[in-house]
């Protein structure tokens, strides 16, 4: 599964994960909203939050990751889950 989060409004996409997670997505885009613009898309500069299951991880590995290393990798607090950066 992956699931990419571009705007505060798709957050509803992902409502099911914990609290700390949504509240790292929520401030990501912020920073991605304040920086890029909020009508960022695909083919510009800027960003998003991809949400991925370990499905997800082998097939962004295997395309859009392929040889590419994370700037940061970084645990969220209260969660299960990690945060990681790709540039």
């Amino acid at each position: 599964m992956i699931i990419n989060v571009w705007k505060k409004q798709e957050l509803g996409l992902v409502m099911e994960l914990p609290t700390e997670v949504l509240s790292t997505i929520e401030t990501t885009i912020e920073i991605l909203d304040e920086n890029y613009g909020t009508e960022r898309t695909a083919e510009d500069l800027g960003g998003y939050v991809a949400v991925v299951d370990e499905g997800g991880i082998k097939e962004l590995k295997q395309h859009q990751l392929k040889g590419i290393i994370p700037e940061y990798i970084d645990e969220i607090e209260g969660a299960e889950y990690i945060s990681a950066l790709f540039l």
